[in-house]
């Protein structure tokens, strides 16, 4: 269900890197989207997609470099990689200028590897699966290294970026609705120690036509920071088990979420709140929490929560405008996946 170039929500800015030829997706000063994929995973994607990156073989692996538009201070950086249908290759992504790199957690990290900790150039901040700046970085490039021979035929590279905090607007009236999506409730995991700490995977499960949470859990596991909702992990996790076409993605709006609900797919986002200010979900207050949007319905957002008691109770409908300040005040990420 690939969407129709006549109705992307984006205006799309060409420019060639090399042999590449960049297509920016932007919906506005706010907001853009690199992406680059085989012809087939591109079809699948339901946001605009460019034709491959350029590849060059570098120390038995594969290097990507991406141009990117000037970054103002206070934005987010975000990137993705998958290869849908198998293992994706071990990678990492740095933020480079001129002067100063800034490298990613590897996909997957070993114990030991925290970039994330290590105390660099002030120009930028780097987190475990995005990047903030601090000061405008004027020619930026973000580098991918593959540890792959030849690229896979199937993949999918994201790259998006956004102000980090923004006023967030609520969607159009509207009434819109993709497939519904399986309910599984991660208070539900046999090991009850990490029941709290899993609506990544769990939400990654209620997309994938298996809905098998446990499997999800062990794949979205990282092995340096011990925790399970790394974005590239997910995605990863999901190309891998679920044969899905999945990126990271940053909105600054509504605009491209529902158009991929139009699209008919369900999606992913990353949403915090202070404590009482999402009436009706299952936790009062969170720093960082993944649940599902499977529609809107004029001022109702429908969601399927994992953080609710048992599987019966993880559909919900969230008050728009407290959702959208949920998700799109502060860093505004989602996992878009096409099984």
């Amino acid at each position: 269900m690939a969407a129709s170039h006549s109705e992307q929500p984006a205006v799309l800015i060409n420019f060639s890197v090399g042999r590449a030829v960049i297509i920016i997706s932007r919906e506005s000063s706010q907001h853009f989207a690199l992406r680059f994929a085989d012809s087939h995973s591109a079809a699948r994607y339901p946001l605009p997609v460019s034709g491959p990156a350029t590849y060059l073989h570098r120390n038995g692996g594969l290097i990507a470099r991406l141009s990117l538009p000037a970054i103002p201070p206070d934005w987010i950086i975000a990137a993705s990689f998958v290869t849908p249908g198998r293992l994706t290759p071990p990678h990492q992504f740095r933020l480079l200028t001129s002067a100063h790199t800034w490298p990613l957690l590897p996909v997957p990290s070993t114990v030991g590897q925290r970039p994330d900790q290590v105390a660099t150039q002030g120009d930028v901040s780097t987190h475990i699966d995005c990047w903030h700046s601090h000061r405008p970085l004027t020619a930026p490039l973000v580098e991918l290294q593959l540890d792959c021979a030849a690229l896979p035929d199937h993949h999918l590279l994201c790259v998006s970026a956004r102000p980090l905090t923004l006023t967030p607007t609520v969607p159009a009236d509207t009434k819109v609705s993709a497939r519904t999506p399986l309910a599984i409730s991660q208070m539900m995991a046999k090991d009850t120690a990490i029941r709290h700490h899993i609506c990544s995977p769990t939400s990654v499960a209620m997309l994938m036509p298996a809905g098998d949470r446990e499997v999800m859990v062990e794949a979205c596991r990282d092995s340096a920071t011990g925790l399970f909702g790394s974005w590239p992990m997910a995605v990863r996790a999901a190309a891998m088990a679920g044969h899905a076409v999945a990126g990271v993605e940053l909105h600054a709006d509504w605009s491209q979420a529902l158009y991929v609900l139009r699209q008919g797919y369900a999606f992913a986002t990353s949403i915090r709140y202070p404590a009482g200010k999402l009436a009706g979900a299952p936790l009062n207050g969170t720093s960082g929490h993944l649940v599902i949007v499977h529609g809107v319905d004029g001022n109702r957002v429908l969601v399927h929560d994992p953080a609710a008691e048992n599987d019966t109770t993880v559909s919900r409908t969230y008050d728009a405008q407290e959702f959208s300040n949920a998700w799109l005040a502060i860093r505004g990420a989602s996992y878009i996946i096409a099984p």
